[in-house]
Formats: C-alpha cells, sequence, structure tokens
C-alpha cells in the first residue's frame, strides 16, 4: 500500500515537470522530478502502472544522463526497483549512489527504510525512519510511514503516537485511519476500528477496513457487501488489500489466489506479504515460501513437519 499520497499534488508535480522538461530538455533535475511523479502515480495505480513506471525509468536514465551526479535520479531510480522491478539489489546500489551524493538527505533516508521495509528488515526500517524525521520532521508522510512500521512490528503505542503526528500535519492523508484501525483490530476492539476507518479518505484503504472491521464484529453480510464491492472497482490496483482481507477472515484459498494475482500485477505492497499481521494466518502453508521466491525476497527456513 502506498501511504500518504495526494493523487491532486502528483498530478500538478507531473504537469509541472512536464512543462520543464519542454522548456528545457537538457535539465537533468526536471527530469528527475518527472520519473518521482511518474513512479508515484503508478504506484497507487492513477495512470496504467506498467506504462507509468516505464516512462518513469526513461526518465530517471535521462536524468542520470544528464547529471550523473544528481542524486535524485539515483534515488527514483531506486524508488522504481523497489516499487515494480522487486530488484532488491539493484535498489540498494542506486539508494547507496544517492546518498553517496547527498548525505544526510531525508529523502534518500526515508527511501532506504522504504527498501528494508519491503525486504522485511523491519528493525532497520525502523532505525532508518527515526533518522528521517530527525532530519526532516514536518513531512507528514514520513511521519504515516513510521507509524505503519511500527504497526507491523508490533509496536502499537509508539505507531499510534506517529500516526497521531502525521494526522496533527496532514489530516487528508490517505492511509492514516485504516493503520489505526487496524491496529485497534489486532488490539481486540473492532467497534473502535470501524469507527476510525469510516474517517478514512481513500477509497480502497476504507472499503478494505470496513470488510475487516465488519468480519471481527461477526457481521457478514457488511463484511461481504464491502469485499464485494472493493473486487468490483478495485480487482486491477488492490488485489493485495483483496488478498489481505480474504486471509483475516479465513479464507485462505481465495487469499492465494488474490496474492498471485497481485504479484502477476506487479502490487508494490505484494512483498509485504511476509510481515503484514493479517496474514500470519496463511504463513504455515507451504505455498508461502513460492510466493516469496517469486518476489526474490529472502526465505525462512520451512518449518519441520
Amino acid at each position: 500500500m502506498a501511504k500518504g499520497q495526494d493523487k491532486e499534488d502528483l498530478k500538478k508535480a507531473l504537469t509541472y515537470a512536464n512543462q520543464a522538461t519542454g522548456l528545457d530538455p537538457n535539465y537533468a533535475p526536471a527530469w528527475a522530478q518527472r520519473s518521482e511523479a511518474l513512479q508515484s502515480l503508478s504506484r497507487i495505480a492513477l495512470i496504467e502502472p506498467d506504462e507509468g513506471f516505464r516512462a518513469a525509468r526513461e526518465s530517471a536514465e535521462k536524468a542520470i544522463a544528464l547529471d550523473p551526479n544528481l542524486a535524485t535520479g539515483y534515488l527514483t531510480l531506486g524508488l522504481i526497483q523497489i516499487s515494480h522491478d522487486w530488484d532488491w539489489e539493484g535498489a540498494d546500489a542506486s539508494l547507496r549512489k544517492a546518498a553517496q551524493l547527498e548525505p544526510g538527505s531525508a529523502a534518500v533516508l526515508s527511501s532506504r527504510a522504504y527498501l528494508a521495509r519491503h525486504i522485511g528488515r523491519l528493525e532497520e526500517t525502523i532505525a532508518l525512519s527515526r533518522q528521517a524525521i530527525a532530519l526532516d520532521p514536518l513531512r507528514a508522510n514520513a511521519h504515516l510511514s513510521f507509524g505503519y512500521v511500527l504497526y507491523l512490528a508490533g509496536q502499537y503505542d509508539e505507531a499510534k503516537a506517529a500516526l497521531q503526528k502525521a494526522q496533527d500535519l496532514n489530516s487528508r492523508l490517505s492511509g492514516l485511519h485504516i493503520t489505526r484501525g487496524q491496529i485497534f483490530l489486532l488490539e481486540g476492539h473492532p467497534q473502535e476500528a470501524l469507527t476510525e476507518i469510516e474517517q478514512e479518505t481513500g477509497d480502497w484503504d476504507k472499503l478494505s477496513g470496513e470488510a475487516l472491521a465488519y468480519h471481527a464484529l461477526g457481521n457478514r453480510r457488511e463484511s461481504d457487501g464491502a469485499l464485494m464491492k472493493l473486487i468490483a472497482t478495485h480487482r486491477d490496483d488492490a488485489a493485495y488489500q483483496i488478498a489481505e482481507t480474504s486471509a483475516f477472515r479465513g479464507e485462505t484459498e481465495k487469499a492465494f489466489q488474490w496474492m498471485d494475482r497481485a504479484i502477476r500485477q506487479r502490487d508494490p505492497g505484494a512483498p509485504e506479504f511476509q510481515t503484514n499481521p493479517l496474514m500470519k494466518n496463511l504463513h504455515q502453508d507451504p505455498r508461502y515460501f513460492g510466493l516469496l521466491n517469486s518476489m526474490r525476497l529472502p526465505t525462512p527456513s520451512p518449518p519441520m513437519n
């Protein structure tokens, strides 16, 4: 799931970047900005992902060719390698190059945390996130991402504090209320979870959250309705959330079917299958290790029989 992205801001950023590259095709920072906007729009499926990521990669490579010392070119390339290519070694190399060119960059630290989160290194993610926030404490998205990884790590009180900070900075962030609602679910407070989720601004976040909360409340009809609407409207850009909801509802076969689809679609959230607490009931299934392998993720040893 891409947390906290504002689609209007992203579209404006792309428009401005297109104007800048049109005015000066040799201006590397404009190509890096174009790449960043395209990869963000593609990551949350506001444009067709395969085409969007292809264009984002071309723009990043153009920026690097024009100015090999521009950190943002390598930074955006690294984000594409994480979100679409699942090229973990390549992403690490790109982000290390960005860090070498721009040491102490909060954006680079946040992106390194994003990589660590995807490959299951939650402690490293938390440490890098703390460093990024110390350098730039007013970025709402950074606090939201920090709250999300703390949730994945089971550190619920700290996660809530980070989410509150994100809300104080930007109350309209998508992904904010669903994350807090999921914490309430795992703490055994489904009614509080539902109340929280009803405030969510992200469409697929709200639908998946409703399906989760109503299931926890024992309201099968409402849970089914939310899940059916999620499938009808977001089967092509939220397969991972559908898999997550199915797993939480105990529908193992459906969960694996939707995970297969998420992987085929290169859903950016799919690698977090290994750390998502709502999917832990799938980890004992032999198919779990096959899915990790298909995403080129390091796999733990299978359980002994």
